[in-house]
């Protein structure tokens, strides 16, 4: 919306789990790399394969729908964002926080320690159960 200028209503608050956003940095690719030996769900190298695969072939794909980090979030509303402590996605954290922050993007970070990519969307994995309440209770 920013990006093309357009005039939408935007919602009240924006609920994300496990937001995923390519590797951008050398430092990003090495603590990815630390959570991969955790991670049950994605592997790491797929988030190098994924800039490829967001392309479509083409060059026209504007980098921020790549990379997170690189988008525009003036106007932004509060945003809610869900990882688990032992995802590769975890790692592009900092850099999305550092966006949101010269954006001045009101956020809430919750981790759930030893959890999977998108775990509260799963809350027949007892462990989950407590990521599927704050799901449940922010949504409202």
């Amino acid at each position: 919306m920013n990006e093309n200028s357009l005039d939408t209503p935007r919602p009240e608050k924006i609920i994300v789990l496990s937001p995923g956003t390519c590797v951008d940095t050398e430092e990003e690719w090495q603590r990815m790399l630390e959570l991969d030996k955790k991670d049950v769900a994605i592997d790491a190298s797929y988030m190098k394969t994924a800039v490829d695969i967001m392309r479509c072939g083409s060059d026209t794909v504007p980098d921020y729908m790549i990379w997170l980090q690189r988008a525009d979030y003036s106007s932004f509303p509060e945003v809610y964002i869900n990882y688990g402590s032992d995802e590769c996605l975890y790692a592009c954290w900092d850099v999305i926080q550092k966006a949101f922050d010269r954006y001045g993007v009101n956020y809430h970070l919750t981790v759930g320690e030893g959890m999977y990519h998108c775990y509260p969307i799963l809350p027949f994995v007892k462990e989950a159960q407590e990521g599927y309440r704050w799901l449940i209770e922010i949504s409202r």
